[in-house]
């Protein structure tokens, strides 16, 4: 999130996470907070936080613990902030009600993840989360009907192989041939191994008052652990999302938390419980409440939260290593042939697509596809130990891990 060494941006980096935590971890980190907001470089700080588009949200609540000791160019900056994504969150919240109007025409139920509808419900301002696209979920059995209604609105799917049967891994990528337009991101379903949560969730969606659909608030909070989890437990947004949400709806949630969801699908159970445990240590959502009989001493678990990573910079090949690392620790046994193909021996159609190699050169096909898997292999291996070797990734409490 925020560059420079590790040890030259402590300071900075510690108040980042104490400013994402819940209210009533911040509360109790008054103290903490201000001393490090007396501490650390504000251009630093805001350069950071922006290029993490946090800066509208840490920012603000910076400025409204210590009024009296951030400087004006600080706060200039996440005024300027604030404005701007409060412009491009109009843009993006119209055109998705319109998308998400159109498509319910259709008879087609699809939901407004992230985005300024997920801000306005956590956050109470559509600015306080920086969003450049337009996130939406459909029922799987709609894919390929939500990509024709909005193809005829004017956007274009970007290629991409199908993954599973005729679906793509996660998403279809659309854009709008005007030019202005936000990009869209059509999803069919939310993580590696499920797809009947999926299709709850779409199922189990209710429309707001503009219109859209919106998620039950529990299955909101197990899609965002699980996108959590899905991003190799990395990122500070994802961290101050659940966090929000347990400020805005953890006094409604019921005692059995996550339980009834663990519970019907058990593939689910490691990932939401790895990143609750996350949540807990690092902005004070309490785990327990959560889901229950929590293994806190899993060898899989614990290995699993060494590779966390919530400030710490980071190049791409150690941000997928991580990712890869944290799909084979909270996974099931059995999923091991699902793993091996997401990520070392892609499918076929995907490596064509990858080396533009057309489908009738099986054998260019095959031969790449092992020479792709055992080269990506070789590669985040080295990744995966250099960021173990590297100390613990995300600094939770004040302590480097």
């Amino acid at each position: 999130m925020i560059g420079r060494g590790r040890r030259e941006g402590r300071a900075e980096r510690l108040l980042a996470i104490r400013l994402a935590g819940t209210a009533e971890r911040r509360a109790a980190e008054a103290g903490e907070i201000e001393r490090l907001g007396r501490a650390v470089d504000y251009d630093w700080l805001a350069a950071g936080l922006d290029g993490g588009r946090l800066l509208p949200l840490l920012g603000s609540r910076l400025v409204d613990a210590l009024p009296h000791a951030v400087p004006a160019g600080f706060r200039a900056a996440v005024d300027a902030s604030l404005t701007r994504d409060r412009r491009r969150a109009t843009v993006v919240e119209q055109v998705a009600l319109q998308l998400a109007r159109e498509l319910e025409r259709a008879g087609i139920r699809a939901i407004l993840l992230k985005g300024p509808h997920l801000a306005e419900r956590l956050y109470r301002d559509v600015g306080m989360r920086s969003s450049n696209d337009i996130d939406l979920l459909v029922d799987p059995r709609d894919f390929h009907p939500a990509v024709g209604v909005l193809e005829r609105l004017g956007y274009g799917r970007e290629p991409a192989a199908a993954w599973i049967g005729d679906l793509p891994l996660f998403e279809a990528s659309l854009r709008a041939g005007d030019g202005w337009r936000p990009p869209v991101d059509l999803h069919w379903r939310l993580h590696w191994y499920e797809e009947r949560f999926s299709r709850g969730f779409v199922a189990r969606s209710r429309p707001d008052l503009s219109g859209a659909r919106i998620a039950q608030p529990v299955d909101e909070l197990a899609a965002l652990l699980l996108f959590w989890c899905r991003d190799g437990l990395s990122g500070l947004r994802h961290a101050a999302d659940v966090a929000a949400w347990w400020d805005r709806y953890g006094g409604e949630l019921a005692p059995e938390g996550l339980e009834e969801i663990a519970t019907e699908q058990p593939a689910l159970r490691r990932p939401l419980a790895a990143a609750a445990l996350l949540a807990e240590q690092a902005v004070g959502v309490p785990a327990d409440r959560l889901l229950a009989g929590l293994d806190r001493a899993a060898p899989r678990m614990r290995l699993a939260l060494r590779f966390a990573n919530l400030v710490e910079p980071a190049s791409d090949l150690q941000n997928q290593a991580r990712v890869v690392a944290v799909d084979a620790l909270l996974s099931e046994r059995l999923a091991a042939r699902g793993f091996v193909r997401r990520h070392l021996l892609l499918p076929p159609a995907v490596i064509g697509e990858i080396f533009g190699i057309p489908p009738s050169a099986r054998g260019r096909r095959a031969l790449h596809r092992f020479l792709y898997a055992a080269r990506r292999g070789v590669r985040l291996a080295w990744a995966t130990v250099a960021v173990l070797t590297s100390g613990r990734g995300a600094m939770l409490r004040g302590q480097a891990r």
